[in-house]
């Protein structure tokens, strides 16, 4: 974490006194005590002059306006998919347990990463947060507290510890898929020789690996298939999506989402285009929703005529429409893989009957109509 030094540099008291405060808290608030700082000493270190020890004053804006990891008002993170909420028929993304379906080509890693100003005002740059890491853990829990009440923070610093703590979830995600890689490197298909890319990771590893992930992570063999999967993609195929996970820009369960979405691209130079999009894209998505669409038009504009043959062929193969009851004693329909005009259509025609009920006078909301 730059200008944080690592966790050998903490003396055995815990925080030294004077640690500067992690990027996120500099410059919110002032006059306030800071926790187990002096009166008049914020936990960014400025004094009640309003200046810090850079000789920036109190009004300097931070990473809390908008964390770094990207999330939204719904608050979603990692949790939201981790590895125990898929189903057991381990299917999704293109991995199918250990064995992959298909050899995608070598994907060298990208030197270097598109400015981090990015992650601010959507991409119109401003001063980084910097890339969280384990002193900024221990700064964090120092200035949240033992019991996450931030004694002594006032609304604008606790809302910045806030951001920063989702920065470092995004972080420890990263690390938790950087052991799953070593089990991996560990753990090589012995039929499969040869690797994918230059840090070692192998084409194809041992599917026993995912019994032994599953036991120690109290998840389903199918949810640690996938979260094997998403590591080696991270680094063999989206080695710049992985190293944005690590800088706290975005969190586990939207990094999973890019890997399953772009899975459909095999060629290297095709998927280099398609992360480059994505990266040029990333700042301005605040929302899940504004990411998958983003993801979506890089994989299409990326691949036009790989587009429209996997669409033929889920029209062709996978289009289903189903029915059946829910628990309370309604029923459900639901079409999928269905061709986009005739969709399209069929909408058209249960709007209109909608909108035809509404000018009758029936005042039910539009989407029951």
């Amino acid at each position: 974490m730059g200008g944080f030094g690592t966790a050998g540099d903490v003396p055995a008291g815990g925080v030294p006194a004077g640690a500067g405060a992690p990027p996120g808290l500099a410059g919110r608030g002032g006059g306030r005590g800071g926790p187990g700082g002096k009166r008049g000493q914020d936990a960014s270190g400025q004094d009640g002059s309003g200046h810090d020890a850079s000789g920036q004053d109190g009004s300097g804006r931070d990473a809390s306006d908008h964390d770094a990891s990207g999330q939204d008002g719904s608050g979603r993170d990692a949790s939201d998919h981790d590895a125990s909420d898929h189903d057991a028929s381990g299917q999704g993304g293109s991995g199918q347990g250990g064995r992959r379906q298909g050899r995608h080509s070598q994907s060298s890693r990208h030197q270097g990463s598109p400015g981090h100003g990015e992650q601010r005002r959507g991409g119109q740059g401003g001063s980084e947060p910097g890339r969280p890491g384990p002193w900024e853990v221990m700064v964090l829990s120092h200035a949240s507290g033992p019991d996450g009440r931030c004694p002594g923070l006032d609304d604008g610093q606790v809302v910045g510890v806030l951001g920063r703590w989702a920065a470092v979830d995004c972080w420890v995600a990263g690390r938790k898929l950087a052991v799953a890689r070593e089990l991996i490197r560990r753990r090589p298909d012995e039929d499969s020789p040869g690797t994918a890319t230059p840090s070692g990771l192998p084409w194809e590893w041992d599917d026993r690996l995912a019994r032994e992930v599953a036991l120690e992570l109290r998840a389903s063999v199918p949810a640690a298939r996938k979260l094997l999967q998403a590591a080696w993609a991270l680094e063999a195929r989206l080695p710049r999506i992985g190293q944005a996970l690590d800088e706290g820009r975005i969190d586990l369960s939207r990094a999973r989402m890019i890997t399953e979405e772009t899975g459909v691209l095999l060629d290297p130079e095709t998927l280099a285009r398609a992360e480059g999009l994505i990266m040029a894209g990333l700042g301005r998505c605040r929302t899940w929703t504004q990411l998958l669409r983003l993801v979506q038009r890089a994989v299409v504009t990326a691949d036009p005529d790989g587009a429209a043959r996997r669409r033929e062929k889920e029209e062709r193969e996978n289009a289903r429409v189903s029915f059946w009851r829910e628990a309370a004693g309604t029923s459900a329909l639901l079409g999928t893989g269905l061709p986009t005009d005739e969709a399209l259509q069929a909408h058209a025609h249960v709007d209109h009957r909608a909108q035809a009920y509404r000018a009758a006078g029936v005042n039910r909301p539009i989407d029951i109509l």
